[in-house]
């Protein structure tokens, strides 16, 4: 019974009944909806992720400034080991589940198991930060637009003494009625998305790189100094930072004297 049970959780699924399941088209099966340039808009929209919005700011205006650039260079370059990685178990193994099934056809069930938890937690965990960061920018939008201000307790969590954070709940339960609508409507939603989200990146990247200076990385400062000196505003959002650039950036800066690296609403 003892043996039954262990060669059980480790054995692995065969390749040709995963590939008879992905070409399997009988009723209750899923039908497939996504053409070419949906897939690509969904492989762009997970490589570029919210945290280049969310994180960013801070990390460039508390941390490394001019140094954030190396950072993604060695971020691009790791993130393009794991997609090759990626690219190699998708050709073994071309069939939907990502590494739950690659692990299943490889590894063994059990294996399977603990990863398609891990995935699970993966996408939890995800959803709650990139809730929490939009949250953020809307509760800012709102005050700074409307002059409304969401009370404390319906924008923290417990955690952070408040209740619950409302907007966050919101927009979480607003992402999960469109997916349960059906592949084709979130699919266009995510396709128009991706569309924003490509736009807002090149247009940062054309009016940021008329101040890249080759020699120091970036422009001097050409507004008064002063006016970085003031007490930093309040925000809840967790990318606008209205403190000034370090007079003395830590080591793993590049340029001392830089203009500030902070999205500031002030």
């Amino acid at each position: 019974m003892a043996t039954r049970t262990r060669d059980s959780i480790w054995r692995v699924k065969p390749m040709d009944l995963i590939l008879k399941k992905s070409d399997d088209k009988s009723e209750g099966s899923l039908k497939r909806t996504l053409g070419p340039l949906s897939i690509t808009a969904m492989g762009v929209g997970a490589i570029v992720g919210t945290g280049i919005f969310v994180l960013t700011g801070v990390a460039a205006a508390k941390y490394a400034g001019p140094g954030l650039i190396l950072s993604f260079i060695l971020a691009g370059i790791a993130s393009g080991l794991a997609a090759i990685c990626y690219a190699e178990f998708a050709s073994s193994v071309p069939i939907a589940g990502s590494a739950y099934t690659y692990s299943y056809a490889t590894l063994g069930e059990m294996i399977a198991w603990i990863i398609g938890w891990d995935l699970i937690l993966e996408y939890a965990v995800g959803a709650a930060a990139v809730s929490i960061g939009w949250a953020g920018y809307f509760t800012d939008m709102l005050k700074s637009t409307f002059g409304f201000t969401l009370p404390h307790a319906l924008t923290a969590s417990p955690f952070s003494g408040g209740i619950l954070n409302l907007p966050a709940v919101v927009v979480i339960l607003v992402i999960t009625a469109l997916l349960v609508l059906g592949t084709s409507e979130s699919t266009k939603f995510n396709n128009i998305m991706v569309a924003i989200k490509l736009a807002v990146i090149i247009f940062f990247i054309a009016v940021g790189a008329f101040h890249v200076n080759p020699l120091t990385g970036i422009h001097s400062c050409h507004s008064d100094q002063a006016a970085f000196s003031a007490e930093p505003a309040s925000s809840s959002s967790p990318t606008l930072v209205s403190t000034r650039f370090p007079p003395r950036p830590r080591r793993h800066a590049i340029q001392e004297k830089t203009c500030p690296w902070a999205s500031s609403s002030a």
